[in-house]
């Protein structure tokens, strides 16, 4: 039988598989995750639809509090000098 003629998995197996991924990267995360760890993760989340509000006193908020605001035309003076503002 070619790839192309075989079945496809079953929704069991599909969710046995999703299960197995979900556990595994919460071990990685658990442990002392590299970079590449958190990034699988992220992505994981990501294509599972699963987001998050930041609010002012979870994890996220400080996270996202620690990312200074950016003035624009600053970025662009020192990247491209004076001339990209015009």
């Amino acid at each position: 039988m070619t790839k192309q003629n075989q079945p496809r998995a079953t929704e069991e197996r599909f969710d046995t598989l999703h299960h197995m991924v979900t556990e595994e990267l919460i071990t990685r995360l658990e442990g002392k995750p590299e970079t590449a760890d958190l990034k699988a993760a992220m992505d994981w989340l990501r294509h599972n639809g699963i987001n998050a509000p930041a609010t002012t006193r979870s994890p996220l908020g400080t996270l996202a509090g620690l990312i200074p605001d950016l003035d624009i035309e600053l970025v662009q003076e020192r990247s491209h000098g004076a001339k990209a503002l015009v």
